[in-house]
């Protein structure tokens, strides 16, 4: 099987039939749609169950305890069957052409040093353009030399997420895909292409709307990703950026910014504090 679709919700039962037709008018076949639920309390499974019955292409459908996206994520790579892994959120939904779109750049990075492909999403009227048609290259650069700081539309190979899973703290349920996508780079590249193959529709309740907020009450993840972050080459500024945030993610959580760095390891950047 060539694509995983991955879908991971928490009490989206009235948003989940949008994506599921439009999934329904993808003009290539050869997917399944994985779906975890991460401790839903609405009608997520009734929901889920009426798109089983009336589905033309497979759907597998998992639940756990509420974790988080990023634990959600793990399980649903753990049971993917398709060679490359499309998490499309449970508030979005696909155009038509996504994945045929998808597939002319998958099978062009044969190299086992490039790790995906990404494209762009379109947000309302919104889209924004890459400053070149295509090009090979990774999260940190995109970041930090083209300035890219909207979400895209990221299709990694399988293999590469088992690879590279998300790390799961004890009472916590977020951490940044970002630490993941940067851990990957540390060894894989990714195909970026100049077109879009995702509508994208943010929620008031949704992961983005609090990114801030989520940041600071899961400081274990937070900490690991902004020690991390510390660790790669990115601009003075940036990493200056970084420092604070860790510093006062440390702070609010009653420990020093040199205390967690010595326990994280990372004792060569004790410096950036000074």
């Amino acid at each position: 099987m060539k694509f995983t679709i991955f879908t991971p919700t928490f009490n989206r039962a009235h948003l989940l039939p949008r994506l599921f037709e439009s999934i329904t008018q993808l003009d290539f076949n050869d997917f399944e749609w994985v779906i975890v639920d991460d401790g839903s309390t609405d009608e997520t499974k009734k929901v889920v169950s009426e798109f089983i019955s009336n589905s033309s292409f497979p759907i597998r459908y998992f639940e756990q305890e509420n974790q988080g996206k990023h634990a959600a994520t793990n399980l649903g790579v753990e049971h993917a069957e398709g060679d490359f892994f499309f998490i499309v959120d449970s508030d979005d939904w696909l155009p038509a052409e996504a994945l045929s779109v998808a597939l002319r750049y998958t099978e062009r990075i044969q190299s086992s040093e490039i790790a995906g492909i990404v494209g762009k999403r379109s947000f309302g009227d919104t889209m924004h353009d890459f400053p070149f048609t295509e090009r090979v290259s990774t999260p940190l650069e995109m970041r930090y030399r083209f300035k890219n700081n909207f979400d895209l539309a990221e299709i990694y190979k399988t293999e590469v997420l088992k690879e590279f899973p998300f790390p799961v703290f004890s009472g916590e349920k977020f951490i940044t895909e970002s630490l993941v996508w940067f851990r990957i780079a540390s060894k894989y590249q990714l195909l970026y292409f100049n077109e879009f193959i995702y509508h994208c529709e943010y929620q008031a309740d949704g992961l983005t709307d609090n990114y801030r907020e989520l940041m600071e009450t899961n400081p274990k993840g937070s900490l690991l990703y902004f020690g991390e972050l510390l660790r790669n080459r990115i601009p003075a500024d940036a990493k200056k950026t970084a420092a604070r945030n860790f510093n006062s993610i440390a702070r609010l959580n009653g420990h020093s910014q040199i205390w967690v760095l010595w326990k994280l390891g990372f004792r060569n950047y004790l410096r950036i504090f000074s």
